[in-house]
């Protein structure tokens, strides 16, 4: 006697394939979330802290402009507040520390996600939309 096993290969190969397919979904996602960047307080204001904004706040800094009289930064809401070559290395401090925890809690999200996965049936999976 011999059993016919291709139903289960076929259905394995499935939940493979659609857990693969999450996982793709999950880097994607976490991909964007990091090119969103972050929106920070620091000194009583908020401030944008994506990648352009590092940047730029890298350029100004090696460049020497915060040593520029009425040299300024501008703010998430569009002010203007005045910089010295300090304030703007503090700026820069609070930015990366801003991005560092963001990037951490992206990645507990994605942690999280991928475990839950691990464990989803291949109608769940299906259905399933990584975000927070």
């Amino acid at each position: 006697m011999t059993i016919d096993y291709s139903h289960l290969v076929t259905a394995e190969h499935k939940l493979t394939s659609a857990r693969a397919a999450a996982s793709a979904l999950i880097q994607a996602w976490r991909d964007g979330e990091e090119r969103i960047g972050v929106v920070f307080d620091h000194d009583g204001r908020m401030w944008d802290g994506d990648d352009a904004s590092l940047a730029r706040l890298q350029g100004a800094i090696g460049g020497g402009l915060g040593a520029v009289p009425d040299f300024f930064w501008t703010d998430h809401d569009n002010e203007d507040v005045p910089m010295d070559g300090e304030a703007l290395d503090a700026l820069l401090v609070a930015m990366q520390s801003a991005r560092a925890q963001r990037g951490f809690e992206i990645h507990q999200r994605q942690r999280a996600m991928k475990e839950a996965v691990a464990t989803m049936s291949t109608a769940d999976l299906a259905a399933f939309t990584p975000g927070w």
